[in-house]
């Protein structure tokens, strides 16, 4: 129930025995023994209390508290309408046996209801309870005294179970808001912990991918190649591990929404196929894909989060396949001419799963077994990703699976149809950049010579500088085409360069194209990047085309 309990039963218990003080005056007073012996044997569940609580069993503790009330019903009470109103305590003790116990001490409760009924049924029966106050009667002046007093007593018992009560719930309360606003504040830290972190693991990894792409593309020598392919390999595999870890820790906190984008399906699932082809290449595995005719071609929904799941599934079928084949499907389940409902199937010849592990394999950094990690690597998060994007999607990965013989894994999404299909992007002319002037804010050295080196080779004129209050100072005397803004900078950061380039006099700033490059996730920075005024978003380590892509897009539009 909560954590002081013991300490509101000890307060309990020492209410219950000074409800005795008028019962020993009286004995001082009268000189009846008697009622002294009777008065040590009510108290006694109190005084049994004192051990209880000393060996910390709470439960018992409470029991002993209802047995004090039972004891006295049944020993004192002359039933319903007679002259000595002990029943009082009737009452007392029903509302403490619900108020004491925890909701797991069931067993304590229903035998603490059990004797209370027990006591009050033989009350009322002539000879079934001793009625001891028969015993003392020169104690009290009369039975008014007697049951004012028992009236008096167990309204204040019932009163201070009450009071003791609620005031450990709300002491409960405010100590469960205490530990929920220091998980929020732990969530919060992790999360910016892992925003930090992801900025410094992904600034190096920027450098290592960006330069191995420039060195595969100066006709390295056969044996160069090889040991480019494996850098770039090990590069690639080490930050598809960093992206894992920060897109599980994001979707557990909540972070992460789908978005709603037109997209082409069939020329996104050909685009995952020819990307895939060379893995499967390697391996000697055939790679197919089957989409259904009766498909819609534009829909509306998430295409990242789409092709991220479809994309660690074939990776997987891929990795545990050794001969045969790897299948991706997809069917249109059903089509009202509104919405479509799409299975996606990856299947696969592989070495496949135990039934008793098919669970497993979806728990966070689980694999089927452990000669599985040593084997085949990996961080076990993929599928555990996988899964909860697609529990985003209110949908469910079913698997199926023969060991030996291959595995299929299946999940249907439920998309909008666009009614008018949008066109193509059409590919980007080589030498739109050409001549282009492009301010590049950027604090890192060696994220500045990879971005030189690529964007040069472009025919690019660029101009870097080393934070955000360089940008707005060359942009306060210098006309640009296009600036490449990093977010995080010493001085001034990207967020609050772009703020200022937009209120600059000069109205062309009002239009001029800033393109956010940093090492943080989109779904982390991608409200406050628009916020800022920048136009479009692109993380690193970037992809050449896809920054080459962007960057034509809008200066092909620009009159500059």
């Amino acid at each position: 129930m909560h954590d002081k309990r013991a300490f509101y039963l000890k307060q309990l218990s020492w209410l219950c025995l000074i409800a005795f003080i008028p019962y020993t005056i009286i004995w001082l007073v009268k000189g009846n023994h008697m009622l002294f012996y009777l008065g040590l044997i009510s108290a006694s569940p109190l005084l049994l209390n004192i051990y209880f609580l000393k060996k910390s069993k709470i439960a018992a503790s409470a029991f002993n508290i209802a047995c004090f009330g039972i004891l006295n019903i049944y020993m004192y009470d002359d039933g319903v309408g007679g002259k000595n109103g002990f029943y009082f305590y009737f009452f007392s003790t029903l509302i403490g046996i619900f108020l004491l116990f925890d909701v797991s001490e069931r067993k304590y409760r229903i035998s603490s209801l059990v004797l209370l009924f027990a006591a009050a049924i033989m009350t009322n029966i002539p000879g079934a309870s001793p009625r001891l106050y028969q015993y003392f009667p020169n104690a009290y002046d009369g039975p008014l005294q007697l049951s004012t007093i028992n009236f008096i007593m167990s309204l204040l018992i019932t009163f201070g179970q009450g009071i003791i009560m609620i005031k450990s719930i709300f002491i409960a309360e405010r100590s469960l808001k205490s530990a929920l606003i220091k998980a929020e504040e732990l969530a919060e830290l992790k999360s910016q912990f892992l925003s930090n972190m992801s900025h410094e693991l992904r600034t190096p990894m920027n450098a290592v991918v960006g330069i191995t792409s420039l060195l595969m593309k100066d006709n390295p020598r056969e044996d160069q190649k090889k040991h480019l392919e494996v850098l770039r390999f090990s590069s690639g595999h080490l930050l598809h591990i960093i992206n894992d870890i920060l897109d599980y820790s994001r979707i557990e906190a909540g972070k992460i929404e789908l978005e709603k984008t037109s997209f082409n399906l069939p020329a996104l699932l050909e685009t995952l196929r020819a990307s895939l082809s060379p893995l499967a290449g390697e391996k000697g595995v055939d790679l197919m894909l089957e989409v259904d005719r009766k498909l819609p071609a534009m829909i509306e929904g998430d295409p990242n989060r789409l092709t991220q799941v479809l994309n660690n599934l074939l990776n997987n079928a891929l990795k545990f396949t050794h001969k045969g084949w790897v299948r991706l499907q997809v069917i249109c389940v059903s089509n009202d001419g509104e919405f479509a409902s799409v299975k996606f199937c990856i299947r696969d010849t592989g070495i496949g799963i135990e039934p008793d592990k098919k669970a497993l394999i979806f728990e966070r950094f689980s694999q089927a077994s452990s000669e599985t990690t040593r084997k085949y690597g990996g961080t076990g998060l993929g599928l555990a990703i996988c899964q909860k994007l697609v529990q985003l999607h209110d949908s469910e990965i079913k698997v199926e699976s023969t060991p030996g013989e291959g595995s299929e894994f299946s999940f249907v999404f439920r998309y909008k149809i666009q009614a008018v299909a949008q066109p193509e992007n059409a590919k980007v002319p080589e030498g739109v950049l050409k001549g282009k002037k492009v301010l590049l804010a950027e604090d890192n050295a060696i994220n500045q010579l990879v971005a030189r080196n690529v964007l040069e080779k472009w025919g690019v004129d660029l101009k870097v500088v080393e934070n955000g209050r360089e940008a707005v100072e060359h942009l306060e005397t210098n006309r640009v085409d296009l600036v490449l803004m990093d977010l995080q900078m010493p001085e001034m950061d990207g967020y609050q360069a772009s703020q200022q380039i937009r209120k600059m006099k000069n109205g062309v700033y009002a239009a001029l194209p800033i393109i956010a490059l940093t090492a943080s996730s989109q779904y982390e920075v991608s409200e406050q990047y628009r916020r800022s005024g920048m136009n479009d978003f692109l993380n690193k380590p970037f992809n050449a085309d896809e920054l080459y892509r962007k960057m034509a897009g809008f200066l092909s539009f620009n009159p500059a």
